[in-house]
């Protein structure tokens, strides 16, 4: 077969489990189902306020309901948007990697 070959499209392979293109799935989520605010906002843990700000504002209107066409925006943009509540704010955000982290990266 030449399948091989031709031009591909971006969602004509087979995702790793757990990333953005599955069709019912979560970005953000870690192992065990749970949110993880630097996933969502497409950052590691060791990212700045300034960081953390621009990725927000860039997912934001990303995600906004009333640019996106994405069936999944809405509930895209609360997780963002809640994200950013808890770190943007860096005593919620020492927290957040207090409890939520336990030794856990992204």
């Amino acid at each position: 077969g030449g399948g091989d070959y031709g031009p591909k499209r971006a969602k004509s392979a087979p995702s790793p489990k757990g990333t953005k293109k599955s069709g019912g799935g979560s970005p953000g989520r870690n192992g065990d189902g749970e949110r993880c605010h630097y996933a969502i906002l497409g950052l590691d843990r060791t990212a700045s306020q300034s960081d953390i700000k621009r990725a927000y504002r860039k997912m934001a209107l990303l995600y906004h309901p009333d640019k996106s066409l994405d069936p999944n925006a809405p509930d895209m943009f609360r997780r963002v948007a809640e994200a950013y509540d808890v770190l943007g704010d860096e005593e919620g955000r020492r927290a957040y990697d207090e409890t939520a982290g336990n030794g856990r990266k992204g």
